[in-house]
């Protein structure tokens, strides 16, 4: 077995693979992976102001925005999960976290997190339009999607 560990989406990310290939297919593997989760990271990280994740927090409410397909996936999968667990899985919680210190104050100017309110919805394509002034934050769901991708990535 071979591993590889790098530092991304908050956490440090450790691969293991079999090493029943030669070097260079091992190491071609470990780039393909990591790779993946580096573009999962840059998408939806909270921290990078490039981000879409960012760019979403900075909008005001009415504000459409285009976002990589990646991004449109995840918060399809959170504001479905959201409604499965009665608002008990909520991205728009990240004003809380600033607040409690998990997260750094990068946005100026965000409402205070508000149980039950709505902070986006997915429009047409890969559009969202911001319905609040809340923050939103992935990082309860990126991490396993950029783990799902690393995996397609390497079949």
């Amino acid at each position: 077995m071979k591993r590889r560990a790098q530092p991304w989406l908050g956490t440090l990310v450790d691969i293991t693979i079999a090493d029943a290939l030669e070097d260079d297919a091992l190491n071609a593997c470990f780039n393909v992976a990591f790779a993946r989760i580096a573009e999962i990271h840059q998408l939806m990280s909270f921290h990078d102001p490039a981000s879409d994740v960012s760019r979403i927090n900075a909008a005001l409410p009415g504000t459409s925005i285009e976002v990589h397909l990646h991004t449109c996936e995840v918060l399809r999968t959170a504001l479905d999960m959201k409604a499965a667990s009665d608002g008990l899985f909520d991205i728009g919680c990240a004003g809380q976290l600033v607040e409690w210190g998990y997260l750094p104050p990068v946005h100026r100017g965000a409402a205070r997190y508000r149980s039950g309110q709505s902070v986006l919805e997915l429009e047409a394509g890969q559009r969202v339009r911001k319905t609040d002034a809340s923050l939103i934050d992935l990082g309860g769901i990126a991490k396993g999607y950029a783990v799902d991708q690393a995996v397609a990535a390497l079949k």
